[in-house]
């Protein structure tokens, strides 16, 4: 076999291979959704070059964390930047009003998405403790800065 044909099929082989690398995720139990019971309650947000926000999580249902964003600590003026954290046909997402993200990774502390069929990019959430967690921002593309977002609970 000369370089060309091994080159020829490594193109064809290239792409199921890095699938393989990357196997589906099994599917989420409505108990492994309820994991995410540490996301409930109201929070005041802040990051770097962040200004203050406030972020009310509860469960809607079983399957369904709805996430309502307010203009300030009073919570009672919503904005439009709300959305849901769903569990569907075993697959947890993400929902804004014009982007869905897919859950690549879930556990009792921790959850990242990532815009389906994305290979970086996304956000992730992560319990630091029963007062504070902390969001995540990945860039897509080349770039490197992370945005770190702290929550803290809200009384």
């Amino acid at each position: 076999m000369n370089f060309r044909h091994l080159l020829f099929l490594l193109t064809l082989v290239g792409p199921q291979s890095q699938q393989a690398s990357h196997p589906a995720q099994d599917a989420v139990t409505p108990r492994q959704f309820r994991q995410l019971t540490w996301l409930v309650g109201r929070w005041r947000g802040s990051g770097r070059f962040v200004p203050a926000f406030y972020e009310q999580y509860r469960f809607r249902d079983d399957s369904t964390i709805a996430m309502t964003a307010f203009t300030d600590s009073t919570f009672q003026a919503e904005t439009a930047d709300s959305s849901t954290i769903e569990l569907r046909g075993g697959r947890v997402r993400t929902r804004t009003a014009s982007t869905i993200y897919e859950a690549v990774e879930l556990s009792s502390t921790g959850v990242r998405f990532r815009r389906a069929g994305a290979a970086d990019g996304g956000h992730r959430f992560d319990r630091v403790s029963g007062d504070e967690w902390k969001a995540t921002l990945y860039p897509r593309g080349a770039g490197t800065d992370t945005t770190i977002l702290i929550l803290r609970r809200m009384p």
